[in-house]
């Protein structure tokens, strides 16, 4: 009986060095496995700042030459805080901007348009308008101009 309980003991010990060495192993794999997330999440960050994240071409001058002296901090992410900005995007009031260009080497046609009679006295006493040097000048393009061997551009020109 003591000899039965011995080998069954030693057999528990095998079992038990087993057991050892499979928890090593797997602690040494998960110690790998934590690595390789943190380094997929590092880069899964990246990415998405690559994204999502302010542009350079927002930024203003200033704004990249200065330090801001009030952050203002994001409610839903504790921790990150962003600069505060009393500007507003996109078009300003009063600006012109650059319009569209005609290409200059466009071939033209000048028409003169007159004012016609019934417009040329006052709608309140009824005289005659002077005459003045004052013109409108308009350009039209049509798609079918634009081929190099087309007719040139009706350009148009109303007195004023």
């Amino acid at each position: 009986m003591l000899a039965e309980k011995d080998a069954e003991l030693e057999k528990l010990h095998a079992e038990l060095e087993q057991a050892k060495a499979e928890k090593a192993s797997l602690a040494s794999e998960h110690e790998k496995l934590q690595k390789k997330y943190q380094r997929t999440k590092a880069a899964a960050a990246t990415y998405k700042h690559m994204l999502f994240g302010q542009s350079s071409e927002k930024s203003s001058f200033e704004e990249e030459h200065t330090v801001p002296e009030e952050k203002q901090t994001d409610k839903d992410s504790p921790g990150k805080t962003t600069p505060k900005s009393n500007r507003k995007r996109g078009a300003k009031p009063e600006h012109k901007g650059h319009g569209r260009k005609i290409p200059e080497n466009l071939p033209v046609i000048y028409r003169i348009i007159e004012v016609p009679e019934e417009e040329r006295s006052c709608p309140i006493c009824g005289r005659d308008c002077k005459e003045v040097s004052l013109t409108e000048d308009a350009c039209e393009i049509d798609g079918d101009m634009l081929c190099p061997f087309s007719a040139p551009l009706p350009g148009t020109c109303r007195n004023k």
